[in-house]
């Protein structure tokens, strides 16, 4: 962790960042290369990454890989907004966050 960085912070500054880097490459806007998509996300993110969608679908594993590596510009309006960051430790049972 860099000096003076809160942990929250640290966190918050990874998923603005990675954000940014979805909409740069949903809009088209970033390089269109296995190398680059390698780089800037599967590097970043562990095997057993989830996440949820817009409509509240949880997609994982190689196929969310594969469809984020295939939508590279499909959508040149992409913008993504984040605000309210929220850090929590996962439940290892449940896999919900714990508050």
């Amino acid at each position: 962790m860099r000096h003076g960085v809160t942990q929250h912070g640290a966190i918050e500054h990874e998923v603005v960042e990675l954000h940014q880097q979805l909409e740069a490459w949903f809009s088209g806007r970033c390089e269109n290369s296995d190398d680059f998509f390698n780089h800037r996300f599967i590097r970043r993110l562990a095997p057993e990454f989830q996440i949820v969608l817009p409509g509240g679908s949880l997609a994982s594993g190689s196929k969310l890989f594969a469809d984020i590596r295939q939508a590279h510009g499909s959508n040149p309006q992409c913008r993504i907004m984040i605000r309210n960051v929220r850090a929590g430790a996962l439940d290892a049972q449940s896999g919900r966050v714990k508050r």
